[in-house]
């Protein structure tokens, strides 16, 4: 029987928060050696700063009504960068569109030159940009006796001076993706990072706008947050030369959002979260997603929460209390508790009881959680001042408040007074766990290679292992390891699950109907699903291959983030070695057999 233990009902599709306090979540943060701003920070707060990313600037058509053959009178414009293109309907001339040329931006200024029709006109137009209106001044050159007098824009009547005014329906008329964007786009859609990595680099086809999107969209689930800080603000600066559709420039957004929370840069997240609502709510609808509303929420709790920050003085070991619930001693305020570790939390967790017991105030707002069943939980945010975690001190550490019955598991009889989640975790740098119950915590990291552990890479709340799940036998031996598929690393999960998406990539290893029920246990509820027992199913740890015995394989979707990968590494697995390692600052995953 399968007991999940993690805190399931924080499966919402959230992204999970991140500290800066380790050099790889620092870097779209501040650096933590310089104190100075990572570029990918600024990069962030120009945009911020710019609002570029839903303005679309020059970019789009212009109007000018009136009377006479010369109305109306409209220009299309492109931007990219400083470069502006475009066509304008008249020139000096009949009712024809013409090419502009020598178009430039810079800021808010724009300018261009169009010829008229015969050539004998040549007009010379500086407009600044204000929202959706461009006020124009203009000169006319003329070779000759040409001077087409009668013309009601460019006349010898005509004001030196007009106005134009933005085309509402043309605003934001973002281009349908690439063949190859819309490839690229379905792997994300399936959360199959390690194949955008591999295919990204020769993909043909794309946009430059395209290709930022996309390395920027893989940087982040590699963890090189200031690299996606860039290339998606750059995407999103770019904007208005229509190329990317809406809905990759919306999650653009939100993932900037989403690393500035995992920055702890509170108020750039829901700002960003603002932004995607005033702009994208209406124009998308049902696309935003339910879970945007939702985190939404959340950063709006947060906005005026200041950033969490952490300092090691030096490597220390902590043991494991309780009755193996992976239970650590911590300190809050004087008060001495234990407290679960879990990376398959999103956030850290307090019982009602045990912040009334440590004097800890909740802020303003709630949020709802969601869970296996169909009930929902509320929860209050909180600062803790203080955390103190062996030699490691957190300051301005994010908490939510639940009910103590939110945090009790019936089917093992356990009450959960603390719950110390991602953001805590990832703060520690490098952490190695023993099977006989300590915890290191290491202030350094050692150089590693693509050969030592396994990747890790970033889901929506968890960490993610890259495991090979097919051996590749030479001569009786297993040399080698293929098909890596993305799992859940989760060291709050007692058991290992496989999910239904495994099963269907080796349907012919299962036969005949299922055999055994797991039953997903957590405080969101309980859920009964067919699974298969797994027999001598493999999956390889870097080049540490174990098989899996007993372990279920379910035959559903089990909802959650989970679903959308292969499986949950859990504690039964992790404890096959006598210690495993998570090093936030690589992203590698190592063991010791």
């Amino acid at each position: 029987m399968t007991k999940r233990i993690a805190v399931w009902m924080i499966l919402l599709l959230f992204v999970g928060l991140r500290t800066p306090a380790s050099p790889l979540f620092a870097q779209a943060g501040v650096n933590t050696q310089s104190g100075q701003p990572s570029p990918g920070a600024v990069a962030l707060q120009t945009l911020i700063d710019r609002h570029d990313y839903f303005k679309p600037g020059p970019t789009g058509t212009w109007l000018v009504e009136g009377v006479g053959t010369s109305f109306p009178w409209t220009v299309a414009l492109r931007a990219d960068g400083p470069v502006l293109t475009g066509t304008v309907k008249t020139c000096a001339s009949s009712q024809m569109s013409l090419d502009i040329y020598e178009g430039r931006v810079d800021g808010n200024t724009i300018a261009f030159k169009c010829k008229s029709a015969d050539g004998n006109r040549t007009i010379s137009l500086t407009g600044q940009l204000s929202g959706d209106e461009i006020i124009f001044t203009w000169v006319k050159q003329v070779q000759g006796n040409n001077a087409f007098p009668r013309d009601g824009m460019f006349g010898d009547a005509a004001q030196p001076r007009f106005t134009a005014r933005r085309v509402r329906n043309a605003e934001l008329s973002y281009a349908y993706p690439s063949s190859a964007a819309e490839a690229l786009e379905k792997l994300l859609d399936s959360h199959d990072y390690m194949e955008i990595a591999r295919t990204l680099p020769r993909a043909k086809g794309l946009t430059p706008e395209e290709r930022l999107y996309f390395t920027g969209m893989l940087a982040y689930r590699q963890g090189r947050f200031d690299d996606a800080v860039k290339s998606l603000a750059a995407a999103a600066i770019r904007t208005p030369d229509a190329s990317l559709t809406a809905f990759f420039i919306k999650t653009s957004l939100e993932t900037l959002g989403d690393i500035a929370a995992r920055s702890y840069q509170y108020g750039r997240y829901a700002q960003m979260y603002d932004d995607v609502d005033k702009i994208f709510s209406a124009r998308l609808g049902n696309l935003m997603g339910s879970a945007f509303g939702e985190k939404h929420a959340i950063a709006d709790v947060l906005r005026n929460v200041p950033a969490q920050t952490v300092r090691i003085s030096g490597d220390f070991t902590l043991k494991k209390t309780g009755d193996g619930m992976g239970e650590y001693p911590i300190g809050i305020g004087g008060n001495n508790v234990s407290a679960g570790l879990d990376t398959g939390a999103i956030f850290s967790l307090l019982s009602e009881s045990t912040a009334k017991s440590w004097g800890v105030t909740p802020l303003t707002g709630t949020v709802t959680f969601h869970g296996y069943s169909s009930d929902t939980f509320i929860a209050h945010p909180a600062l803790l001042p203080v955390l103190q975690i062996g030699k490691a001190e957190l300051h301005n550490v994010v908490v939510f408040v639940t009910a103590d019955q939110n945090l009790y598991f019936a089917e093992i009889k356990k009450q959960i007074h603390a719950l110390l989640g991602y953001p805590v975790i990832s703060a520690l740098g490098r952490l190695t766990f023993t099977r006989n119950g300590t915890l290191t915590v290491s202030v350094q990291s050692p150089n590693t290679t693509r050969d030592d552990g396994a990747a890790l890479w970033v889901g929506d709340s968890t960490l993610l292992i890259s495991l090979n799940t097919v051996p590749i036998v030479d001569k009786g031996k297993v040399a080698g390891g293929a098909e890596p598929r993305l799992f859940q690393l989760d060291t709050g999960s007692r058991d290992t699950i496989i999910t239904d998406r495994y099963l269907a990539e080796h349907r012919d290893a299962f036969t005949g109907p299922p055999t055994d029920t797991a039953r997903l246990a957590g405080s969101g509820g309980i859920r009964a699903i067919p699974a298969y027992s797994a027999r001598n199913l493999p999956l390889a740890f870097g080049s540490t291959w174990v098989t899996l015995n007993g372990d279920h394989v379910l035959t559903e979707s089990q909802g959650g983030e989970a679903e959308d990968y292969f499986g949950v590494i859990g504690q039964n697995l992790l404890q096959l070695f006598s210690s495993y390692t998570i090093d936030f600052r690589s992203l590698r995953f190592s063991i010791a057999p």
